[in-house]
């Protein structure tokens, strides 16, 4: 029984993030749009430059990077705390006091629910933008590297989720935590 409920947040979860299709097929395009540009950007510094090495990376070195690093900012980007502020600020909290929902649980299972949908769709982008890239001969992998990847994704979601939980706490003594004080105390942790 306990656990059904939380299976019913990670379901409402991922409802959440198809609510508003059109909004979401937008984020998507979003995503991708920087690192096509990234992708140009390198083909041209590469090409103009006629060197094999730029900055002490080679084509298909930069070319991965710009693509994972892409791939990882979207899947482990958070977005709840504003919700997580707006809940401490208006009293929204109180509710989750007197229902048998612990409210770290439930952020955390809506917060995977709505992973779980973007995840199929970054990833599935990124799998067909690194296969064309590797038909091109730009790049090849490496199992072992695509394994670690895969291993150390959920540490990142899971770490990128408290971190921000906890900053949204900060809500509790700022009247205004969703704005800039939020933001530059979560880029600053996190860079």
């Amino acid at each position: 029984m306990r656990n059904n409920k939380y299976m019913k947040v990670l379901q409402l979860g991922m409802q959440n993030e198809m609510e508003y299709r059109a909004n979401y097929w937008l984020q998507m395009a979003g995503f991708m749009l920087p690192i096509m540009t990234q992708i140009f950007l390198w083909l041209a510094v590469f090409g103009s430059s006629g060197q094999a090495r730029v900055l002490g990376y080679s084509l298909p070195e930069m070319l991965v990077y710009v693509v994972m690093a892409g791939v990882t900012g979207k899947l482990i980007a958070t977005g709840f705390e504003y919700e997580i502020a707006t809940d401490i600020k208006e009293g929204g909290l109180a509710k989750f006091m007197v229902q048998p929902v612990h409210y770290f649980a439930y952020r955390f299972c809506r917060f995977i629910g709505g992973k779980a949908v973007q995840s199929a769709v970054v990833l599935l982008a990124a799998a067909i933008l690194l296969l064309c890239l590797s038909l091109e001969g730009q790049i090849s992998f490496r199992l072992s590297y695509i394994l670690l990847y895969i291993l150390a994704l959920p540490g990142a979601l899971v770490l990128n989720f408290v971190v921000y939980y906890a900053l949204s706490g900060i809500a509790f003594w700022v009247t205004e935590s969703g704005g800039t004080i939020l933001h530059v105390v979560a880029r600053h942790l996190c860079s």
